[in-house]
């Protein structure tokens, strides 16, 4: 016989099976795609379906042609095309700052915190980045054309 009490604690640790199977996923895109960023980037060869070999380092061609198929990882792909479209540029780095944050949000989940309490966190400093990004901007309008021609050597 089950009693309440089992009930609970079976569903809470599929939970937590389930949560820890969607960081180890999308982390594996996100470790896939980091060592291809920056100057010294590694490039990918990746076998297509007509046995056709691609040799690439940009992230995300080589996120493109993955063909993921686990729903979280598909997200890191998601977010990584909504930043391409959005920018134009930083799909990699998107995905490498979303899997760090992954790894960072495992160890707290192992050390027991809520994943209410993270999300909540993140949706705080999204909202701080948010208003310190409104700021920038305001202090960078202010600035005449000439003055930001003096300092635009300072951000290559």
């Amino acid at each position: 016989m089950q009693y309440r009490g089992d009930l609970k604690s079976s569903k809470h640790a599929k939970d937590k099976d389930v949560r820890t199977s969607n960081i180890v996923a999308a982390r594996a895109v996100a470790d896939a795609v980091r060592t291809s960023l920056g100057p010294k980037g590694m490039d990918k060869m990746i076998t297509q379906s007509t046995g056709q070999v691609l040799i690439t380092n940009d992230g995300a061609t080589i996120l493109d042609k993955m063909g993921v198929q686990h729903p979280a990882a598909k997200m890191l792909v998601e977010v990584s095309k909504a930043q391409d479209i959005e920018a134009g540029d930083g799909t990699t780095s998107v995905v490498v700052i979303t899997g760090a944050l992954l790894e960072k949000a495992q160890k707290l989940l192992d050390q027991g915190v809520h994943p209410s309490i993270l999300a909540g966190a993140w949706q705080r400093a999204a909202k701080k980045k948010r208003r310190d990004s409104r700021r920038i901007r305001r202090t960078l309008r202010s600035f005449r054309p000439r003055k930001l021609n003096q300092i635009r050597h300072h951000f290559p």
